[in-house]
């Protein structure tokens, strides 16, 4: 019997109609009328049986197609015995009840019992949850399912389709996706006065032969692009051997000697993939900024989803930014100021002296453009307050604002300034920084890669020992010499010496040239050092916590259980004293604060306490950094322990 469709109904009743109104027009016409009125009631007979067909069309389809699947049941050991690729019929419990052979050797490899499950092959996937490939032996398969209730029992039968060849070609395409590498030699510039031009090009061709290598060991070629910059543009597959290899080249060119002496030669390296080579070249470029903005003497490898991996930067950088750079985001800081209708400034959470005398040298900076200028402060969570007495006490009393204040004087053309810090959510006030449309970061610290928002004016500089340093020397070249008032030198110098620990870590000939600048616009060291001091019982809860530490080969870590207000300073001097005992390279404090476990890590800068802070979620500098946990002080002291103990 054929299937009748609506199709099919349709022409029938058509032609049937026709045929029935020609006949009884026949019959009217010719004065029958008695069986023109029968021929009528035929027609709307007619009429209502092809209506009644044609609403009833779908159940009768169905009820079809369900004669037609208990013949056709595919679940019948015969049908599926024909398949041309591995079924199972498994029952409730998984458990396979039934399968054909290429089944039984190509997925159960001829070790099929009675207990053998579809978990084997499955491996916690899920069918009904979406696309499942799974791999059995070399081969892959991409799994089917369909469910079926049979004799008061639910079963289920799997089908498996040999995919290999697709994911051969699949595995062959990411193994070939195009990578960029852009490498940098650092250190080998018109700062090394120690050099004659004749030796750094001998170490320029010594390094170059190094990268040569490298390349090579890779299956890479290095190209250079500029004077100190090379681009090696590769496949994946070589780039995941880099990987595992860690970017070893690092080390290599780091330990480079040239005439039986370290060279203190680095690379700063950024690595990243991308659909095309041209996307790749992109990425690479946006890895290797951070990778100088961490410092430099690292590898930044950036994943797909835009995070990083990072590789190497245990060694100091070299100070390396230029008069000119410096000269050139000074300008850019007074346009922006000037342009500007009103500026707010900021440091960053728990403000210290150096994001505090930043600001307050920016805010000298508006008030002789003659700009309208206010510096945002929490006094209850400073650690900054004898500078803002001190500031207070000779006419600044006006210069800072809470945050109610702050928030008021934010409007279009409101220009906010975040000293000290990069990571916005790290600001003083984070809502109103975020509120504003004009907004400039001044920072000293190594990047945390995806920190600084690139609509964000970033002045950046890793190898400067503080953002009062930058500033310092942003005010040589805007403001005359009379214009810089003694009080805002000695915030200045304070940012300083708390940075670089009375010019001890990360002090370069630019340091001493600012301290120089300020001394001579008034700074007195004397009440500098004043400032730093701490009351008696601040320094009673310190001497205890030092006393208490433990050191684990050149690890020293204290923990501080006194509960007081001043516990974040307490943890900051007590890990700077800690670097004070012998054989210790790095220290960390743990402390609790509003219900988190803090760490405030230090170092001479042999190791470098940032990677491991990173490790734990925090972040700074290769010298001085910090972390939040939300956990308890003794959780936290296991994960430092495990980072420490890793090598991290």
């Amino acid at each position: 019997m054929k299937i009748k469709g609506f199709r099919y109904d349709g022409a029938v009743f058509a032609a049937v109609l026709l045929t029935a109104v020609g006949f009884t027009g026949y019959t009217a016409l010719t004065g029958q009328r008695t069986l023109a009125l029968w021929e009528f009631g035929a027609i709307v007979v007619l009429l209502a049986f092809f209506l009644f067909r044609a609403l009833f069309a779908k159940r009768r389809y169905r009820k079809m197609l369900a004669a037609a699947a208990k013949k056709l049941d595919h679940t019948d050991p015969k049908v599926l015995s024909s398949f041309k690729y591995p079924v199972c019929v498994c029952d409730g419990d998984s458990r396979v009840t039934w399968c054909n052979e290429l089944f039984a050797n190509e997925i159960a490899g001829g070790d099929l019992t009675q207990s053998y499950s579809a978990n084997r092959f499955l491996k916690g996937k899920d069918p009904d949850d979406g696309d499942v490939c799974v791999k059995v032996g070399e081969k892959y398969f991409s799994v089917f399912c369909s469910h079926f209730h049979k004799n008061g029992f639910n079963y289920t039968v799997y089908e498996l389709i040999d995919n290999t060849e697709l994911k051969s070609i699949e595995a062959e395409f990411y193994r070939t996706r195009p990578y960029s590498i852009l490498i940098e030699v650092d250190n080998i510039d018109d700062t090394r006065s120690d050099l004659k031009d004749s030796e750094k090009t001998q170490i320029k061709s010594r390094v170059e032969a190094l990268l040569d290598d490298w390349g090579e060991s890779f299956n890479s070629n290095v190209r250079r692009i500029s004077d100190d910059r090379y681009s090696v543009i590769t496949e994946k597959s070589n780039v995941d051997k880099m990987i595992e290899d860690k970017f070893s080249i690092i080390d290599t060119v780091r330990a480079f000697e040239y005439k039986d002496k370290n060279a203190q030669v680095t690379l700063s390296v950024g690595i990243a993939g991308g659909s095309t080579v041209q996307e790749a070249e992109k990425a690479s470029r946006k890895a290797f900024d951070t990778a100088l903005g961490r410092g430099g003497d690292q590898a930044a490898l950036r994943n797909e989803d835009g995070s990083y991996k990072f590789f190497g930067g245990v060694s100091g950088s070299a100070e390396k930014y230029s008069k000119t750079r410096a000269r050139m985001l000074a300008a850019n800081l007074a346009e922006a100021i000037k342009s500007s209708g009103n500026v707010l400034i900021m440091g960053h959470a728990n403000s210290d002296f150096d994001s505090l005398g930043s600001a307050v040298g920016v805010a000298a900076v508006a008030k002789s453009l003659g700009v309208e200028v206010k510096v945002a402060i929490n006094r209850e969570t400073s650690l900054a307050l004898p500078l803002v007495d001190m500031l207070s006490e000779n006419g600044e009393s006006e210069l800072f604002v809470g945050r109610e204040q702050a928030e008021k004087l934010v409007g279009k053309k409101t220009l906010v300034v975040l000293t000290d810090t990069h990571v916005a959510e790290m600001s003083e006030f984070p809502q109103i920084f975020a509120s504003a449309e004009n907004r400039i970061i001044i920072d000293h610290h190594r990047l945390i890669a995806g920190a600084a928002d690139k609509e964000i004016k970033l002045f950046h500089e890793p190898n400067a020992s503080s953002a009062s340093e930058m500033v310092t020397e942003y005010i040589t070249y805007v403001l005359d010499d009379s214009k810089v008032s003694k009080p805002v030198a000695q915030a200045l110098l304070a940012g300083i010496v708390l940075d670089t620990k009375s010019f001890v870590l990360k002090t370069g000939a630019r340091t001493f040239e600012a301290a120089a600048y300020l001394k001579n616009r008034g700074a007195d060291p004397v009440l500098v050092k004043k400032l730093f001091a701490s009351s008696f019982e601040i320094n009673k809860i310190k001497n205890d916590t030092v006393n208490s530490a433990s050191v684990y080969d050149c690890y020293a870590v204290s923990q501080l259980t006194e509960k007081t207000d001043s516990a974040r300073l307490i943890a900051a001097k007590a890990a700077d004293e800690l670097l004070g005992l012998e054989g210790v390279k790095a220290s960390f404090v743990i402390f609790e604060l509003d219900g988190f476990a803090c760490v405030s890590a230090r170092s001479f800068g042999e190791i470098n306490v940032q990677l491991i802070m990173e490790a734990l979620g925090g972040g700074g500098h290769k010298t001085m950094a910090a972390a939040r946990l939300q956990s308890s002080p003794e959780n936290a002291k296991q994960e430092l322990m495990k980072v420490i103990l890793s090598g991290s």
